[in-house]
């Protein structure tokens, strides 16, 4: 069986929130679970976590199982990302 090219995310903060990761500086590298939080939209709590080093987030909404932040794809009905590709962000 084939994995699917990508994961539609829910909402726009979730999918955000996994560029981010991407795109910052490596804290993965330290730690098991990188940032965890509230989702506005989703009502939820989301984390980000690395899993057999690779980063995954997880949401009740978005994606229930947990998926790989790279293969995490912008909502349908959304314009447009709020997090260009290749940003960065400080500490």
């Amino acid at each position: 069986m084939s994995q699917p090219a990508g994961y539609p995310m829910q909402c726009r903060v979730c999918y955000d929130m996994a560029v981010r990761v991407l795109t910052g500086p490596p804290k993965h590298k330290r730690y098991e679970v990188v940032q965890r939080q509230q989702c506005p939209d989703c009502k939820t709590n989301v984390i980000v976590y690395a899993e057999e080093g690779e980063m995954k987030i997880k949401c009740a909404r978005c994606t229930q199982d947990g998926v790989p932040c790279d293969r995490c794809l912008p909502p349908d009905d959304s314009v447009g990302s709020t997090v260009t590709p290749g940003e960065t962000f400080p500490d």
